[in-house]
């Protein structure tokens, strides 16, 4: 997958990269991709799955998910003491 980004890819953002394009946040405006791109990410439903190719007026995109982050808040208690390192 990355050999291919890095040889096929018109995008110079994730192309040296072998197509990571990093953390995806839904909703956020921090992203070069399209919505139905980011959608399509987020559909994929387990770790090394593949999204069906998503067509753009960019280009066509191939999607891999390679890890997930939950975006729950975590209660005070458990990171209290990470803070209170920091701070000291």
């Amino acid at each position: 997958f990355s050999e291919a980004a890095r040889r096929h890819s018109s995008d110079r953002t994730s192309r040296s990269r072998g197509g990571d394009v990093g953390w995806l946040v839904r909703q956020s405006s921090r992203t070069h991709l399209e919505p139905e791109v980011v959608d399509a990410a987020f559909a994929i439903e387990a770790v090394g799955g593949l999204a069906p190719p998503v067509e753009t007026r960019r280009g066509i995109y191939l999607i891999k998910l390679t890890e997930r982050s939950s975006t729950d808040p975590r209660q005070l208690a458990e990171v209290a003491p990470s803070i209170r390192r920091k701070l000291e």
